[in-house]
């Protein structure tokens, strides 16, 4: 079933992803201060978690950091196991992990998905790094986007769901 995707369906969607960012953090003990509207200029480090929605919601769900947050959010969730950060550059393990992330966060959405009768699945995450990322997802509504806050740093999160 193919959802109409008004204004208010959309921001009902993307409260479900912020519900299952505070409950994934929760568990790793990751504090939140703060979730608002982004509206502040990205960074020139970008890293970029994609996970994409199937079944009766369908879109992209995306994370964007930068690498001081990414670090900061990686060392609260391994404790004790470091992950030693070469200056502004995350290699291959710490992206993996960051993709992990978002594979938890969209997995823990798709199950409160379930909990309001829709049935829906995810792709595995993809991650990109780079300097002034752009991007385009054709057939999507315009993105939604919220950013959280916390000790950590930032991550902004956003939804984009298909026509």
């Amino acid at each position: 079933m193919a959802l109409p995707y008004t204004q208010g369906v959309q921001q009902e969607i993307l409260e479900v992803f912020i519900e299952a960012v505070r409950q994934v953090f929760r568990e790793t003990d990751l504090v939140i201060s703060s979730v608002n509207p982004s509206l502040e200029e990205d960074s020139d480090d970008q890293i970029i978690t994609s996970v994409c929605v199937t079944g009766d919601i369908r879109g992209i769900f995306m994370l964007l950091t930068d690498a001081v947050s990414a670090s900061a959010v990686l060392r609260a969730m391994t404790g004790t196991v470091r992950l030693p950060v070469a200056g502004a550059k995350l290699n291959e393990i710490q992206l993996a992990a960051l993709g992990e992330l978002a594979n938890q966060i969209s997995g823990r959405a798709i199950t409160l998905l379930s909990e309001r009768q829709l049935t829906c699945d995810i792709t595995p995450p993809a991650i990109v790094a780079a300097k002034k990322l752009q991007s385009c997802v054709p057939d999507v509504t315009e993105p939604l986007r919220q950013t959280i806050r916390g000790p950590f740093g930032r991550l902004t999160l956003f939804l984009g769901l298909q026509a």
